[in-house]
């Protein structure tokens, strides 16, 4: 269209530019300097933000977070370091379901309930995409495993400890377990459930026994693997064993001759009765926390015996030292880590890991202790009308917040040593919807149904939530209260490759109320707490008492009002959307940690790596070890990149061809040196679109970039090919 449009005049040539493009060459054209912007480049003083959209259809932002980080951070790193092929089809396919589902009225949710169906549909695809190629990477890592262990492999580009929840075959007689690692230590482990060795049992006549096979598909019953079937006879009675595991044992099977023998044997005894019995090894189901390599993989097997809990900076510490929480400096910290954690202890309504202390108040609220710094009122769930629409908040004119419960129960759902939760129950009585005029809440009241999972895991400083909310309402929004340590007038926000400070203000105009109601991607700080997040979530820090306020929900029926209390103009059509008065389960995680020093002095951005990113599992697939127990997984374990560097994060990490591409990101206000380790034979540089430019220095393996605040820098790596099969 460009050229044509040049083709058939000369009175102007229109060109093809980006807008940094356009900038540049108007300065250059005019012999001006380059102009100089600082700051976020937000405000409503031109245009409307439509600050809204952050918080409409929240399940849309959960679901773009999470196909997000099963693509970048778990498929592409986990591939490119540790599959045997470069899977770009499926890849492309999944990034491309995602850039699909990116436009601004698209992931904001503001259109009719058709388009976000659709929305989610495509971001479904795109996390199944992502979801499968990672298995697919840890099912080839577990080929080099022995069955009955399991690989686990670790996203994070360092070495760290994470929780893990295992299924494994435990012999009876086994009073403790613990599990073996690769360097033959022994961890703790936290037992929440065990299977019956017997499976199922049900007698018949032997002129049945053949309708049993109706219930094999191929050669799996009850969704697991038939390994053997026997015949026993024992003073003159008849029983039929079907053997199953998870794994066939051996790996072929004849069935129809095992159904033959069936057959013959039930021909023999037509009308005597014949116990069936389903067997399976004993399994138990096991939690503990393990040590990873650096973007590696690492086996573990259940062994007999007590074992230790794994020490804190391991379960997710920066490389430059322990995170505190009582605000020593992050990089002023000894490196030696203590010889074990702590236990998780639970107690009615309190849990304590050594680190944080949690108590749950009766109004269903936590009082959480990190050191010296405590918080009372964490979890204050405040409801209130919104007669707004899908672009922006408005509450009513006459407004009713509602934030004291009705009934209050809890209960102690895990008791450690591993992993401690307490399951916070609380019911309120929210108004139904507005009234039908919109100015006010409705009479009607319904009964409302919450729960926060509170959790504690051994050896992190910050307790976990989970808030499920079982919402019935409409016309209304949900915010969370987080009580800060002390008074804040400025907050910090992680987000697009930086951490955006802001104040309890916003600049307005153009017809929209400026509410400083802000977006914060992985974590928001201020005021001595930091709120950990799972996905891009809508917040405002209030100034007394200080506390942050975190949405949950807004429930709204239209699009756009032409008549808005916040707004003077619509933002588009009157088109009723009851899907985004999001009915039903919603859930939300989030993480809180008090600390006593700055964000970046606290290890809060590494925090937010450990919290966002569990370890992935998967069981192993190569030979047992002598009379079909696993083999000892001594030196079962695969490195790979590693990135030291205080405030460094990373973004991505695929193939380029023959090379590994990197980005990171240098998320710290002050200039970063970042090394990049893990057998590094040759670098250099590329751009954000991947073409390479200069060959960089390499020493010893390892790759130093010094990179300035906020920097994003790309490089291309060669590595060494490693003994266990990797890259």
């Amino acid at each position: 269209v460009v050229d044509e449009i040049n083709r058939r005049q000369d009175g102007y040539q229109v060109r093809l530019a980006t807008l940094a493009g356009y900038v540049l060459h108007e300065a250059t054209a005019d012999g001006q300097e380059l102009p100089h912007w600082q700051g976020e480049l937000r405000s409503g003083a031109r245009a409307n933000i439509l600050m809204g959209v952050l918080s409409a259809r929240v399940g849309l932002k959960v679901a773009c977070a999470r196909a997000e980080r099963l693509l970048a951070r778990y498929a592409e790193p986990l591939q490119a370091l540790h599959g045997t092929g470069w899977p770009r089809p499926f890849l492309e396919l999944g990034w491309r379901r995602l850039v699909e589902s990116s436009g601004h009225d698209s992931i904001t949710g503001c259109g009719a309930d058709a388009v976000a169906d659709h929305v989610a549909v495509r971001l479904g695809e795109a996390a199944q995409l992502g979801s499968g190629l990672a298995d697919r990477v840890a099912a080839e890592v577990a080929a080099r495993v022995p069955r009955g262990a399991v690989a686990l492999l670790n996203p994070s580009p360092f070495a760290r400890s994470g929780l893990v929840d295992l299924d494994l075959v435990v012999p009876d007689g086994w009073d403790e377990v613990a599990l073996e690692l690769a360097d033959g230590r022994l961890v703790a482990t936290q037992e929440v459930g065990r299977a019956p060795a017997l499976a199922h049992t049900e007698t018949l006549p032997g002129r049945r026994l053949p309708e049993l096979f109706r219930r094999v598909h191929g050669r799996t019953l009850y969704n697991r693997v038939i390994n053997g079937i026997r015949v026993e006879r024992d003073g003159g009675g008849h029983r039929l064993v079907f053997e199953i595991d998870d794994h066939p044992d051996p790996p072929h099977l004849d069935m129809d001759e095992l159904r033959a023998e069936v057959d013959t044997a039930a021909g023999a005894a037509p009308e005597a009765p014949w116990e069936v019995r389903v067997v399976a090894p004993p399994r138990r189901r096991l939690l503990a926390a393990v040590p990873t390599p650096a973007l590696g993989w690492t086996a573990v097997a259940a062994s007999p015996g007590q074992g230790t809990l794994e020490p804190h900076p391991p379960v997710c510490g920066a490389p430059t030292g322990r995170v505190t929480a009582s605000g020593t400096r992050a990089d002023q910290l000894s490196t030696t880590p203590p010889e074990a954690a702590d236990p998780v202890v639970a107690g009615p309504g309190r849990l304590d890991n050594g680190l944080v202390t949690v108590e749950v108040a009766g109004d269903g609220t936590l009082g959480v202790r990190a050191g010296e710094v405590a918080v009372e009122g964490v979890g204050r769930l405040v409801d209130g009308g919104d007669a707004g629409d899908l672009y922006n908040y408005a509450p009513p004119a006459r407004d009713l917040l509602v934030a004291e419960p009705d009934r209050v129960e809890v209960a102690t759902v895990a008791g450690g040593p591993v992993r401690g939760e307490l399951a916070v129950r609380r019911t309120y009585r929210w108004p139904a919807a507005l009234d039908p005029a919109g100015t006010g809440r409705t009479p009607e009241q319904v009964a409302v149904h919450t729960v926060m999972q509170v959790e504690l895991r051994a050896g992190e400083p910050f307790v976990r939530l989970r808030m499920v909310v079982d919402n019935p309402c409409r016309d209304h929004r949900l915010r969370l209260h987080v009580p800060l340590a002390g008074p804040a007038e400025r907050s910090f926000a992680e987000g697009q490759f930086a951490v955006v400070e802001r104040g309890t203000t916003a600049e307005g105009g153009h017809g929209e109320v400026p509410l400083p109601t802000f977006p914060a991607g992985g974590f928001v700080d201020a005021g001595g707490v930091a709120v950990l997040l799972d996905h891009v979530t809508e917040y405002e820090l209030l100034a007394d008492p200080p506390e942050l306020a975190l949405t949950l929900l807004r429930s709204v029926g239209q699009i756009s009002r032409d008549h808005h209390r916040y707004r003077e103009e619509p933002a588009g059509p009157q088109t009723p959307t009851p899907g985004a008065q999001c009915l039903g389960v919603t859930a939300t995680d989030l993480a809180i940690f008090p600390h006593g020093g700055a964000w970046h002095e606290d290890g809060v951005l590494t925090l937010m790596e450990c919290f966002r990113h569990d370890l992935l599992a998967a069981p192993g697939s190569g030979q047992p070890g002598p009379g079909g127990r696993p083999a000892t997984v001594r030196g079962l374990e695969g490195g790979g990149l590693s990135v030291e560097g205080v405030g460094v994060a990373l973004s991505s990490l695929r193939r380029r061809g023959d090379w590994l591409e990197l980005r990171l990101a240098c998320q710290h206000p002050s200039p970063v040196t970042a090394t990049v380790g893990g057998g590094v034979l040759a670098a250099r540089a590329a751009d954000l679109l991947g073409r390479p430019g200069p060959d960089l220095p390499v020493a010893g393996g390892s790759l130093r970039l010094d990179l300035r605040a906020w920097e994003v820098r790309t490089v291309q790596l060669r590595v060494a090919p490693r003994p266990d099969g990797g890259l």
